[in-house]
């Protein structure tokens, strides 16, 4: 099996091909299954969490220069990625960046 369609099943999530960041959880493949479950796997879903926490929290303004449709995402590798994510940041000049 392809890593990339680890997690394309049709009867399982709806419109899978398409990219839905707010796409109901269901059970997925990210980090295997049974005994080849990724070890590391409540690790990485708590440095995710928090790098995107601190990303927004240090740039509150920061958003999407695209409409999520247009955010062009490479099929060709074997996870599927996302090849650039153009971001808008207005800047404040009285945020704070590196508070101590």
């Amino acid at each position: 099996m392809h890593l990339r369609n680890a997690n394309y099943d049709l009867s399982v999530f709806n419109n899978a091909k398409h990219f839905n960041p707010e796409r109901i959880k269901k059970r997925n493949l990210s980090f295997g299954h049974g005994i080849h479950y990724c070890i590391g796997a409540p690790l990485a879903r708590i440095e995710g969490k928090i790098a995107l926490e601190m990303i927004f929290l240090r740039f509150p303004k920061l958003r999407l220069a695209k409409k999520l449709k247009e955010i062009d995402i490479d099929t060709n590798n074997q996870i599927g990625m996302i090849n650039k994510l153009p971001v808008i940041w207005d800047w404040d000049y009285n945020l704070v960046l590196f508070k101590e």
